[in-house]
């Protein structure tokens, strides 16, 4: 799914990416308006090349805390950091995460920091 972008992404000093969703539980995938995703999506993100991933969006907690437990693990398996969302009210209030570019360039690796965060006002909980 992910080869035809893996040249240009891996090829980036620091790759970040976004995901939406939360993942699953094994075989528990849906769509709108309350998604979840197979988990080995995390592995396949880390193979293309990215280091991190925001998970802060309007479908955080589709799956309540049991989907960001399964997202977050799976990030953690794969070596993907994170930020946006946390298992635990100090996870998810913990500093902005912070990485230094990988010198995959002749650039010299400037340190990075990015942030995460829901929008007010918008809708966390899945739709009944």
């Amino acid at each position: 799914m992910l080869a035809g972008a893996k040249s240009v992404v891996s090829s980036a000093d620091l790759a970040i990416c976004h995901m939406e969703t939360v993942y699953g539980a094994p075989g528990d995938y849906s769509g709108y308006p309350a998604f979840t995703s197979p988990p080995q999506i995390a592995a396949g993100l880390r193979a293309t090349g990215y280091d991190s991933c925001s998970t802060a969006s309007n479908h955080t907690l589709d799956d309540g805390a049991d989907g960001i437990a399964r997202t977050l693990g799976a990030f953690d398996r794969a070596g993907l950091r994170h930020a946006g969302s946390g298992r635990t009210a100090a996870e998810g209030a913990a500093r902005p995460g912070c990485a230094r570019a990988a010198p995959r360039s002749p650039n010299s690796p400037t340190p990075t920091a990015r942030t995460a965060t829901r929008s007010p006002g918008t809708s966390p909980g899945r739709s009944t």
